[in-house]
């Protein structure tokens, strides 16, 4: 080959390469590779790659990569995910999440709670802050008081005072008299009012008192047992 090079290539390459590459790049590469890259790339890539690579990334990837990574990493994701995953998670997570979650949670709680709870069955520690429930819980909780009676009166008042969170009153159970004969027990006709505040000055204002219980036909039970009103007869008293 010639010592100097000339600055239109051959049309056909040289068997043995010279040291010092053209300026302006060949058609057809050699087969092998020059020790330093030409100073204009081709616009096809090389079959072996090189390396150390490009400053400047070519139109087309190569069919193998480099040994050596880029130094800046693109835009795209990968179209394969990675055969190791990396050593530590990013400091920033992704935009888009994966379709395979963790197997392990993260350290920080959501900070939205679940729509759905975790399990139908019971923790075996409470939780620190009571949920609020819609509905009372079944069967409801009764207060019995005495059953004492031959006070002659047709009525009971009474006043209730909540200690903690409130009182809801769901229904009343009377203490009613009645006959030995089933067939011929006593009806009652049962009304129920309700105030605010004590009834203590009010027991003959009738303006004072609203009529929220109208029940009809109320069986008594007799002496030391419940005498329920019918379902529906009041609305629970808050």
């Amino acid at each position: 080959p010639s010592i100097k090079p000339t600055s239109t290539p051959s049309l056909t390459p040289s068997t043995n390469p010279i040291v010092k590459p053209n300026v302006t790049p060949s058609t057809a590469p050699t087969s092998p590779p020059s020790g330093e890259p030409s100073i204009t790339k081709s616009s096809t890539p090389s079959i072996t790659p090189t390396n150390d690579p490009s400053d400047v990334p070519s139109n087309t990837p190569s069919e193998i990569p480099s040994n050596t990574p880029s130094i800046t990493p693109t835009q795209l994701p990968s179209a394969l995910p990675s055969r190791t995953p990396s050593n530590a998670p990013l400091a920033t997570p992704s935009m888009i999440p994966s379709n395979d979650p963790s197997t392990t949670p993260t350290v920080p709680p959501s900070v939205a709670p679940s729509i759905a709870p975790s399990t139908t069955q019971p923790t075996d520690v409470p939780s620190t802050s009571p949920s609020v429930s819609t509905a009372p819980s079944n069967p409801l909780r009764s207060l019995v008081t005495t059953y004492a009676s031959n006070n002659e009166g047709t009525g009971n008042m009474f006043d209730v005072f909540a200690l903690t969170n409130g009182v809801h009153i769901h229904t009343l159970d009377l203490h009613l008299s009645s006959s030995a004969d089933v067939s011929s027990r006593a009806l009652y006709h049962v009304q129920i009012y309700t105030k605010q505040g004590t009834y203590d000055g009010y027991t003959e204002t009738m303006s004072a008192w609203k009529l929220i219980g109208n029940a009809e036909n109320v069986v008594g039970q007799g002496a030391n047992f419940r005498s329920p009103l019918p379902a529906g007869a009041m609305p629970p008293v808050y």
